[in-house]
């Protein structure tokens, strides 16, 4: 069977049985969001081992003496047919397959789909229905009120990419005292292509007083403050989520290739205690910054200083 990411996402008593999935598409940060949905509720129904595998030949049976059961996450459909999925999932096993697109997919989705007990979800960029249920989802969860203009502006100009368009609707969270100023919005938007800001977070090993200078030369309004707190919201999430090298470079945008060294100096440095640190002083500068916006810029200084201090310790 079939169904959309967005359905998945926004239904929030959704459950997963361990059936078969294919996560497909073009968008890669929708497929990696709905290959971590699937992980936590494979792990909440006993699922206690994830087997992640580069293509189904590396397939091992577990064998487990104790009845733990485990995951298989496949990152190519290359050769998989129906005989090596039902091996992969003999003893109640489960089975993801997550991967983009392949010229030769077509024939196991087709499979996917028409099976009653398996499940084929497609990440594809989102169009206007698919985006304005995700931004809807969104400021209900989080009862956000936007004037009927300022909803509209953002139906339109948000990203149409998933993480991307995420992004967007945290910082607006973060920043929901501003929620009726159409003006406050358009610039908050016109910041999520400013790579100076984006790159701050990647400059956290330079001297204090480099770093204190660049964020100075960056963040000059409460708008660039918000996309400052987004972007390192965006990239830590990364770091939390991934377990080994793989997957953080799998979930790196592309387009900061040149950053990917730091990335990985600071993936490599992180253990939980400093995660644990990090998450609290996010949200006790999410917290100050609400209380008192018009001290944003010196809340963002020690978030910087502090969360150098954090990762370099």
């Amino acid at each position: 069977m079939k169904n959309s990411p967005e359905n998945i996402i926004c239904d929030e008593n959704y459950t997963i049985k361990n059936v078969p999935i294919y996560i497909s598409g073009n968008d890669e940060t929708y497929i990696n969001k709905l290959e971590g949905l699937f992980l936590c509720s494979f792990k909440l129904s006993g699922f206690k081992n994830i087997n992640k595998l580069e293509k189904v030949e590396q397939y091992v049976p577990s064998n487990n003496l104790f009845g733990d059961k485990c995951v298989n996450v496949i990152n190519s459909p290359s050769n998989i047919d129906v005989d090596k999925i039902e091996a992969l999932i003999k003893g109640g096993d489960g089975l993801i397959i997550s991967s983009k697109n392949t010229p030769k997919d077509k024939k196991l989705k087709t499979f996917f789909s028409a099976h009653k007990d398996y499940l084929l979800v497609e990440c594809y960029k989102l169009n206007k229905v698919s985006k304005l249920k995700l931004i809807n989802h969104f400021i209900n969860k989080h009862n956000i009120v936007l004037k009927k203009e300022i909803y509209w502006f953002l139906a339109e100009n948000l990203d149409d990419r998933y993480a991307f368009l995420i992004n967007d609707l945290e910082k607006i969270l973060l920043s929901n005292h501003k929620s009726n100023d159409m003006g406050f919005f358009k610039t908050l938007l016109s910041t999520n292509n400013n790579t100076e800001i984006q790159r701050l977070f990647f400059n956290i090993f330079e001297k204090n007083d480099s770093l204190v200078k660049l964020y100075n030369s960056c963040v000059f309004s409460i708008s660039e403050f918000y996309a400052y707190l987004g972007s390192l919201k965006y990239f830590l999430n990364i770091l939390n989520e991934s377990s080994n090298k793989e997957e953080v470079l799998k979930k790196f945008p592309k387009y900061l290739f040149a950053e990917k060294e730091v990335f990985m100096k600071i993936f490599n440095l992180l253990d939980i205690n400093k995660k644990i640190l990090i998450n609290g002083l996010l949200l006790k500068s999410e917290k100050l910054t609400r209380s008192f916006p018009e001290h944003y810029h010196s809340v963002g200084m020690r978030l910087t200083l502090n969360l150098k201090k954090i990762i370099t310790s």
